[in-house]
């Protein structure tokens, strides 16, 4: 049996991983664009602050696929042939398959924003990014990031304890716009703030400006304003990397589709990670959930018969400029006619979303030790208005 499979994060070495426990003497080839051991891309801010190096940032040992017997392609895969089932490679290469897992994540999202290929704008996203951004800091003092969202605030602290001033401008009225309520948002701006980061709200940047010398030199915002910088950092999310699929002919949306079994629309070719949309949504962005999509996968490209568990609610934990916090489910909105309830203790803010009694949503800042609770309850079902009363919850008018 041949297996293919695109991406070597987690998706695509849980596969790797499954493949092998079913199949020991099967033929495996991952493609992947970069070298080296898999890495976490989470831990990409981390390296730009000093935190830890390069070598750390792998998560399995050097030689890990050699000792699995397993081949590795550093190109890109640029073109999928279903019928044949082959799959080229950027270096010319046809490789053939009987499964392919397509598990290569996401691209950076690109804003059509006049200058953004100027010397000096960076994205972050692969090691070769935190290595730019690392060798831009000897000519630059400040820094502008494009996003307030997870990333881009990572990045902001990150830069911030390289010493550099930082500006944070971002679209919405709040930072982390799709995990916090404006209190929480408030509450990381300020933390944010006393670290001496400047965020720049409502607004976005309009035109990155070169100077004499070619380079960036500033970015005009929106509203006209520009700040001085010879780096800027866009961040404005990830979007999934359809080159492969779309062509082929994969039913896809926003990702590509699977069921429950990874199994895309293409006979014998899987999908998982960030690239892949389930019917309860998409099967990450979070590193456990793309793992199990790709054990999951691989093990069904090798005969078994595993079903991906249902997961209906998405959940994020962060800890940035001093303040940690986790978002379960609905945490930033609510609808109308949901019910809030609010618990306020000093630095300590967790705010809770029932809806027709049952609870949908949590987000808790600063004090986050009950997240764990408030998980279970949630996939429990059932309601909780009067337990919550008791733990000294009040109900408050549902927005955000």
């Amino acid at each position: 049996m041949r297996y293919l499979v695109v991406g070597a994060g987690p998706a695509g070495t849980a596969a790797v991983v499954a493949i092998r426990r079913r199949d020991p003497g099967g033929r495996i080839v991952v493609v992947a664009p970069e070298a080296g051991p898999p890495y976490s891309r989470a831990m990409l801010p981390a390296l730009v602050a000093g935190r830890v190096t390069l070598e750390e940032l792998a998560f399995r040992p050097a030689d890990e696929f050699e000792r699995w017997g397993v081949s590795r392609r550093v190109a890109r895969a640029v073109r999928l042939d279903r019928d044949r089932r082959e799959l080229a490679l950027s270096d010319g290469t046809l490789l053939p398959y009987d499964r392919l897992l397509l598990a290569p994540g996401g691209v950076p999202s690109r804003p059509a924003i006049p200058g953004l290929g100027l010397p000096g704008v960076f994205v972050l996203h692969e090691r070769e990014d935190a290595v730019g951004i690392l060798g831009g800091l000897a000519g630059a003092d400040r820094a502008v990031v494009l996003g307030g969202g997870l990333i881009g605030l990572q990045v902001a602290e990150a830069l911030g304890e390289r010493g550099l001033a930082v500006d944070v401008v971002e679209q919405a009225p709040r930072l982390l716009p799709r995990l916090l309520d404006r209190r929480a948002a408030a509450m990381v701006q300020a933390a944010a703030e006393q670290r001496g980061v400047a965020c720049h709200l409502g607004v976005s940047v309009a035109r990155a400006l070169a100077g004499e010398d070619g380079r960036l030199a500033a970015v005009r915002l929106g509203d006209g304003r520009e700040l001085t910088t010879r780096m800027l950092v866009v961040a404005v999310g990830l979007r999934p990397d359809l080159s492969l699929a779309a062509p082929a002919g994969l039913a896809a949306a926003r990702g590509i589709l699977v069921d429950t079994a990874m199994h895309t629309s293409a006979p014998g070719v899987y999908a998982a990670g960030d690239v892949a949309e389930c019917a309860d949504g998409f099967c990450t962005p979070l590193w456990p959930r793309a793992a199990e999509g790709g054990r999951v996968a691989g093990s069904n490209m090798a005969g078994g018969a595993e079903r991906r568990q249902g997961i209906t609610w998405p959940q994020t934990a962060w800890h940035l400029f001093g303040v940690s916090g986790v978002a379960l489910g609905e945490s930033a909105g609510a609808a109308p006619q949901d019910t809030i309830y609010e618990l306020a203790c000093g630095p300590a803010y967790r705010r809770l979303v029932l809806r027709e009694g049952r609870l949908v949503g949590a987000l808790l800042v600063g004090e986050i030790r009950t997240a764990g609770v408030l998980a279970g309850l949630m996939r429990r079902g059932g309601t909780h208005r009067s337990a919550l009363r008791q733990l000294g919850y009040a109900e408050v008018a549902p927005g955000g």
